[in-house]
């Protein structure tokens, strides 16, 4: 079983129950920076690293974001990604730059929330992959450094508890909703910062650079849950400099809490269970056994509880 690698670039909607295909923000940037051209091979290969291993870029683009100029771009955003205006919490004039609009609140009614105590929910807008063990992505390499569990984690030991337990990636892209929220019930711990680069996180990135989660940004928390601890990580990326927890640690923290939100950009939410745990919902998994991200919205079933 792969990640990216064999991808098909069709996306299945869980929702509508449909199939369809990605509008790619900053397009011509991402088949520049990852395509497989004679100046994507060199130009944009050098202009990639350098973009993502300096913070400089996104920075000047963050502050570009913040600023009032950027509030006009906000509508032909909404009409080129066909972003739902019904589901925002306030209403688009209200907000005065494009970054105030990027990190919108919904409707509490938009993203309802699963209520049964034995499942546990889709943390945040994504399109996801779904793994029953988290060993079947090791044979992932980049020249010669391979993807590992304790490569991301930074802690062998770690690694070696949730090696054999369910894997699940999100990736958010520019229109989505990017609060991220609490799976399920739970005491998190302090957000661990792990330091890192600001790869883009795009599928062609991924498998051009399948090491990338392992080498970007992220936090992780621990969260103590009555099924077993999880580990819950935000994965910052190209113009994703900042990911913001606003949650408090070592405070209870219930299904479908806010946990916290990315700044502009693409970026990931990765959950990790124990072994023999949770089950998750097997259409899920079976869509990624076929090649497909499956998109989910915050609140749906993603699986449930063996030991509840």
């Amino acid at each position: 079983m792969v990640i990216y690698d064999e991808l098909v670039m069709k996306i299945f909607d869980r929702q509508k129950n449909s199939y369809f295909e990605e509008k790619v923000y900053g397009e011509g940037a991402i088949e520049l920076l990852w395509g497989d051209s004679f100046w994507s091979k060199t130009v944009g290969r050098v202009l990639g690293w350098l973009i993502s291993r300096f913070s400089f870029p996104s920075a000047l683009f963050g502050f570009w974001a913040r600023s009032r100029q950027s509030q006009k771009k906000i509508a032909p955003f909404i009409s080129t990604y066909g972003v739902d205006t019904s589901e925002f919490r306030d209403p688009v004039e209200s907000f005065a730059s494009f970054d105030a609009f990027f990190t919108r609140r919904l409707k509490e009614e938009a993203r309802p929330i699963d209520s049964d105590p034995a499942h546990l929910i889709v943390p945040a807008d994504g399109r996801y992959l779904f793994y029953p063990q988290a060993s079947l992505l090791s044979t992932f390499n980049f020249k010669g450094k391979k993807w590992s569990l304790d490569w991301l984690l930074q802690d062998d030991l770690l690694a070696k508890r949730y090696q054999d337990g369910p894997i699940v990636f999100g990736r958010l892209a520019p229109p989505d909703y990017h609060w991220f929220h609490f799976p399920c019930d739970g005491t998190p711990s302090e957000a661990k910062l792990i330091p890192g680069a600001l790869f883009s996180v795009n599928p062609r990135a991924i498998k051009k650079r399948p090491t990338i989660f392992c080498e970007n940004k992220r936090y992780i928390t621990r969260i103590a849950t009555p099924g077993g601890e999880i580990l819950m990580l935000e994965v910052g990326a190209t113009n994703v400099g900042t990911i913001h927890e606003t949650f408090q640690s070592n405070v209870k923290c219930s299904k479908g809490d806010p946990k916290g939100y990315f700044a502009f950009g693409g970026s990931e939410v990765i959950l990790l269970f124990p072994p023999k745990t949770i089950e998750i919902s097997p259409e899920l998994c079976e869509k990624t056994k076929e090649g497909f991200e499956t998109r989910c919205l915050l609140g749906q079933t993603l699986g449930l509880w063996k030991n509840l």
